[in-house]
C-alpha cells in the first residue's frame, strides 16, 4: 500500500492445525480493514467480555472486563478468535 516491495516466505506449506494466539485488539483489526479483510475475518471472531483471573483457591486476582463499545479507532477492544482459521482467512485474502 505504500509502495515498498514485500515478499513473504512461509516455511510451512499449510497452516499449524492447533491455535497460537486467540485474542486481538481494534489496532489489529484497523490493519484488518486497512488490508480489506474484515468480512471476511468478522464471522470468524467473536467480541471478547473480558476475563476474570483466579487463583487455585478460586479467589479473584484480576478482573480484566472489556468495554462491549467501539473504540477511537471505530473497533471493538477485544476480540476472540481461533488462529487456523483466521490465518486461513488471512492466506485466502
Amino acid at each position: 500500500l505504500c509502495g515498498v516491495r514485500t515478499l513473504v516466505l512461509e516455511r510451512e506449506a499449510r497452516t499449524y492445525h492447533l491455535p497460537r494466539a486467540v485474542h486481538f485488539d481494534d489496532e489489529c483489526m484497523r490493519v484488518f480493514q486497512t488490508i480489506g479483510l474484515t468480512d471476511a475475518i468478522l464471522p470468524h471472531v467473536i467480541l471478547s467480555p473480558g476475563m476474570l483471573f483466579l487463583d487455585a483457591d478460586g479467589k479473584m486476582l484480576l478482573d480484566w472486563s472489556r468495554p462491549q463499545t467501539p473504540t477511537p479507532m471505530g473497533w471493538n477492544l477485544s476480540y476472540r478468535f481461533h488462529q487456523p482459521d483466521l490465518e486461513d482467512v488471512l492466506i485466502a485474502g
